[in-house]
């Protein structure tokens, strides 16, 4: 049994291997058929768990580059780790995807784990400068100032000078205090409840397990799940993303084995209705999230801001 399953698959490995990568679940195709021949044959595991991690990478990349959806390619990339473990490239990626959040600790940790596995010169001269970056934010400045020497060092034929220049700038600007940042934080929170008010914007707060959908008529109450959910609509600016793809996305660990799930439909269904009750107004809830192009997309009458860490439901609307 196991045997007819595992020449199934080759059979239909090779169809998707003849395809060309042009579609949004290209990716996600290969790396069911590859998670299924991992399971039903062991001998030759270790490939099928290489190009596994390889397709891993290369969804993280696209993520990351075409989509802009750092969250996305940093679940990804971890993907990889569980997979393949000694995968230096992966530590080296990761190392940069944190820079985008300042996690200055996670910066040091990937970077030196992947110098551990053993990284290419160039590769070890962006790290360092990163690195020199990261150790000054965090009051290092003896250990920073080291690294950018390190990195200028290994530049031999002065190629990388500009970047090394770039990261150098960066860490000669002092980081906003948490009072300065608090203060910010809380000048965009009561600019968004004023464009609220005026129905320039609506918000969507997420925020523990009390997240909602404020307009400047009403408040609704979202799952966890359906908050994930718009937030991904919203990030992918008016784009239409595949049934699949949200799956994958949002469903990762029921997308592996049941890409025909009724979950996206109905996480759907129920957003579409509970954001056609938030506006009050006389929309067809398909009309809020419709489904062209192959995907669904978000066309709200008005821009969505995304707070995180805010209970809104404390502050008022009115």
């Amino acid at each position: 049994m196991r045997s007819r399953k595992k020449e199934e698959l080759l059979d239909m490995l090779s169809i998707w291997q003849a395809k060309p990568i042009d579609t949004e679940d290209w990716y996600q195709k290969g790396i069911d058929l590859y998670t299924q021949l991992c399971q039903v044959d062991s001998f030759d595991k270790a490939k099928y768990n290489k190009n596994l991690a390889n397709l891993h990478l290369e969804q993280a990349r696209n993520e990351k580059m075409l989509h802009g959806n750092i969250s996305t390619a940093e679940r990804l990339l971890k993907k990889v780790i569980d997979i393949e473990p000694d995968h230096s490239e992966i530590y080296y990626r990761l190392a940069f995807i944190n820079e985008y959040s300042k996690k200055w600790e996670a910066i040091l940790f990937y970077a030196n784990e992947a110098i551990n596995q053993g990284i290419t010169v160039e590769e070890e001269i962006k790290l360092s400068a990163l690195m020199g970056y990261a150790y000054i934010q965090i009051g290092l400045k003896r250990h920073g100032k080291e690294l950018f020497e390190h990195a200028t060092t290994l530049d031999t034929n002065k190629e990388y000078v500009l970047f090394i220049e770039h990261y150098k700038d960066l860490a000669a600007h002092r980081l906003p205090t948490r009072r300065q940042q608090r203060e910010e934080k809380n000048e965009s929170i009561e600019v968004a409840l004023e464009h609220t008010r005026e129905n320039l914007c609506c918000i969507l707060s997420v925020y523990s397990h009390n997240d909602c959908l404020i307009t400047s008529t009403n408040e609704v109450s979202l799952t966890p799940k359906e908050a994930e959910l718009l937030a991904f609509l919203v990030q992918n600016n008016g784009q239409p993303i595949s049934p699949s793809k949200v799956l994958s996305d949002i469903w990762p660990e029921i997308a592996i084995n049941k890409s025909n799930s009724t979950v996206v439909k109905r996480n759907i269904s129920s957003l579409r209705s509970k954001c056609a009750k938030a506006f009050e107004a006389d929309y067809n809830p398909k009309e809020l999230i419709p489904f062209e192009q192959g995907g669904y997309l978000l066309k709200f009458p008005v821009k969505v801001e995304i707070f995180k860490g805010v209970d809104f439901r404390r502050l008022s609307c009115r």
